[in-house]
């Protein structure tokens, strides 16, 4: 981890010295950023509904079609398929919000979004 200081900051002392190198190419910086976080949030997005629609999708398809005991109750296993897609829907649904907030953040208040990014990131 010290290495990684060390390097930081030898690449910290190298862009101060530079500042003509800054100004010109703060612009650009900023839209790579932007556009990378848009399309890694956009992916992310992607991923995280599409597993929420597998999920719930399992859930519905072990409800609908009870596989019943001797006693006609739901088996265990029945009982889990509809409990651990529930569980897991649950756990995808922050992760979704939250990126859900970050694209929303991204086209409403890019300069907000970098402002936070900056600060989260010092």
């Amino acid at each position: 981890m010290s290495d990684y200081n060390a390097i930081q900051q030898k690449l910290i002392d190298y862009l101060e010295g530079t500042h003509d190198f800054l100004l010109e190419q703060a612009p650009e910086v900023i839209q790579q950023a932007l556009r990378y976080e848009m399309i890694s949030s956009i992916t992310s997005c992607i991923f995280l509904v599409a597993s929420l629609a597998v999920v719930t999708t399992v859930m519905y398809y072990n409800w609908k079609n009870p596989v019943l005991d001797d006693y006609k109750s739901r088996t265990s296993s029945n009982v889990l398929g509809i409990f651990l897609p529930v569980m897991i829907s649950i756990g995808l649904l922050t992760p979704t919000i939250l990126t859900v907030n970050k694209l929303i953040m991204l086209y409403v208040a890019p300069k907000y979004f970098l402002i936070q990014l900056l600060v989260e990131h010092k």
